[in-house]
C-alpha cells in the first residue's frame, strides 16, 4: 500500500497551536535550503519552549524517505520525537524546545548529522532507545544535557551544556563509538559513562575533553566519569577539567583499558581511582616525566586504603600526537579601526604545524 506523502517546500513556516503536533505515519519531506529554511514553530506572539507537542514520527513512517533538511524546529515539548522510527535529520536547527530530539523506549535509530542543536532545556538529543542511532558532525551547545545516549557519537562539537555526553545504562546496554568529538566547557561532566559498554565493538577514542566541571571537585565535575564501564579509552586528550578521569566504585567486575591518552593539567586530580581492585593504566602522558609529580595528581590506594592501586608506569615521555591537540590558551585580541590582532600561547605538542582561524561575516551563530 502506498504511503501518504507530505512535502514542505523551502521558505514555508508551519505554526502550531498549543497542545497540537504533527504526526507522521507516512513520509515527511521537509526540504529547505541554506538561508531559506522550513520552519516548525509556535503560533504564539511570545513563544516559549513547550508551546506545542512537536513532530512525532511513528513506526509506520517510511525511514528511507522521511527527511528534515535545512529545517528549524522550535518551541516544542520535544522538537522531533521518534517511536520506532529512524529518519534522517540534517543541516537543521533544533532550538528552544524542552528536548530537541527524543525517542520512546523503542527501536528508533535516526541519522542526526550536521545540525545546530541548542537551547533545549532538558536535553539536546535524548536517544535512550534500542536502535543504532548515528549522531555525527553536529554543534550541540547551551542545552541541559548535550547528548543523553546514542549509538554512535562522532565528530561533534559539544560545549556549554550541563553535561556534554551522558550515558547511563545501569550496566546493561552497549554503545557503538564515541570518537573525534570536542567536548569542552560543559558545566558538569564532559563524558559520563555508567555501565557502558558491555561488548562494544569500538572504544572511546580521539576526543578532546577539556575545561569541563571547572567549578567543583566532586565526581560530577570531571572530564570523564566512569562507573562499571566495560571498554577502552584511548587516544583522547583530557585537560583542564575539574578532575580528569573519575573511576567510581560499582557493582560489576573491572574490564577497563585506559592507554595512549594525554591526561594532565586538570584542576584537582588527573585520575581518581575509587574501586577496590588495582588498575593498570600504562602508556599515557601525564604532562611530565617526573613520577613523583604524577603521583600528586593521582588518587588511589596511597591516598585511602579502601581503594586499589593505579599502576601508571611505564608512561609516555611526551604527548601522544595521535590524540587531539590541547586547546590553545591565553587568547587575547587587540582591535583598531581597520584590523584585529589575535595572540595566544604556543601549544605544548611537538607536531603542531600551524593554526586554523575560523571566522564569518554573519552577526550570529553558528560561525
Amino acid at each position: 500500500e502506498k504511503q501518504s506523502l507530505l512535502t514542505i517546500n523551502a521558505g514555508v513556516e508551519v505554526r502550531f497551536a498549543a497542545g497540537t503536533a504533527l504526526y507522521v505515519d507516512g513520509v515527511l519531506r521537509a526540504e529547505g535550503t541554506e538561508g531559506k529554511e522550513v520552519v516548525f514553530t509556535s503560533d504564539k506572539a511570545s513563544p516559549a519552549p513547550g508551546d506545542w507537542q512537536g513532530i512525532k514520527i511513528r513506526d509506520s513512517s517510511d525511514d528511507s524517505l522521511t527527511l528534515l533538511s535545512y529545517s528549524r524546529v522550535q518551541y516544542a515539548q520535544t522538537g522531533v520525537f521518534l517511536s520506532s522510527a529512524s529518519p534522517s535529520i540534517a543541516n537543521s536547527k533544533i532550538v528552544y524546545n524542552y528536548t530537541g530530539i527524543g525517542c520512546s523506549w523503542s527501536n528508533a535509530g535516526p541519522v542526526v548529522m550536521n545540525n545546530l542543536i541548542e537551547y533545549n532545556s532538558n536535553a539536546g538529543i535524548n536517544l535512550v532507545c534500542f536502535g543504532q542511532s548515528q549522531v555525527t558532525g553536529n554543534i550541540i551547545r547551551h542545552n541541559g544535557k548535550g547528548i543523553d545516549s546514542a549509538w554512535v557519537i562522532k565528530n561533534n562539537t559539544i560545549t556549554l551544556n550541563t553535561y556534554g555526553i551522558y550515558m547511563n545504562s545501569g550496566g546493561g546496554a552497549t554503545i557503538g563509538e564515541i570518537s573525534g568529538n570536542i567536548v569542552e566547557g560543559n558545566t558538569l561532566t564532559g563524558i559520563y559513562l555508567f555501565g557502558y559498554p558491555i561488548g562494544s565493538p569500538k572504544p572511546v577514542s580521539g576526543n578532546m575533553v577539556a575545561n569541563n566541571g571547572t567549578s567543583g571537585s566532586d565526581a560530577e565535575h570531571s572530564g570523564i566519569y566512569l562507573k562499571d564501564f566495560q571498554g577502552t579509552i584511548s587516544n583522547n586528550t583530557v585537560i583542564g577539567n575539574g578532575n580528569g578521569i573519575w573511576n567510581a566504585s560499582g557493582s560489576y567486575g573491572a574490564n577497563l583499558t585506559v592507554t595512549n591518552n594525554n591526561i594532565y593539567g586538570n584542576i584537582q586530580y588527573d585520575f581518581k581511582h575509587l574501586r577496590g581492585e588495582d588498575l593498570t593504566v600504562t602508556g599515557n602522558y601525564w604532562g611530565t616525566t617526573d613520577a613523583q609529580s604524577i603521583a600528586t595528581k593521582v588518587y588511589d590506594f596511597y591516598d585511602k586504603f579502601d581503594y586499589g592501586k593505579l599502576n601508571y608506569t611505564p608512561f609516555l615521555a611526551s604527548h601522544n600526537t595521535t590524540a587531539p591537540p590541547s586547546p590553545p590558551t591565553g587568547l587575547s585580541a587587540t582591535s583598531s579601526a581597520t584590523s584585529l590582532t589575535l595572540s595566544w600561547a604556543a601549544n605544548p605538542e611537538g607536531d603542531i604545524a600551524g593554526y586554523k582561524l575560523y571566522y564569518d561575516t554573519k552577526t550570529g551563530p553558528p560561525y
